[in-house]
């Protein structure tokens, strides 16, 4: 399975995701049909994507963070799903193409 199917899936199954035109236009950063696409097209990340996902992960990531004081478990696990994938693309990137840090 694909990085981007195992990163749309583990946000699904966390309940974070609005759906793919929200994940293309802002976790990807590109056009609303993007996501649909790339998945139409059995594709995967390319460089630049798979860096404004992990940069948009990171950003709500710590959005949740500060929410877990206030709304508890709900809030604790799309910290949880968003660290997975966090993870996830990290390694990618590592792995296929040598990037061992992304700055926020």
């Amino acid at each position: 399975m694909s990085i981007l199917k195992q990163t749309i899936q583990i946000l699904q199954n966390a309940q974070v995701l609005e759906g793919y035109e929200h994940f293309s236009t802002k976790y990807a950063k590109r056009n609303a049909g993007w996501l649909s696409y790339q998945l139409h097209k059995d594709r995967d990340f390319n460089v630049e994507t798979a860096i404004n996902v992990l940069r948009y992960v990171r950003k709500v990531k710590s959005f949740y963070l500060e929410k877990t004081r206030i709304v508890g478990v709900f809030a604790e696990d799309c910290v949880e799903a968003h660290e997975q994938v966090d993870s996830l693309i990290q390694a990618h990137l590592e792995d296929r193409y040598g990037i061992a840090e992304i700055k926020q």
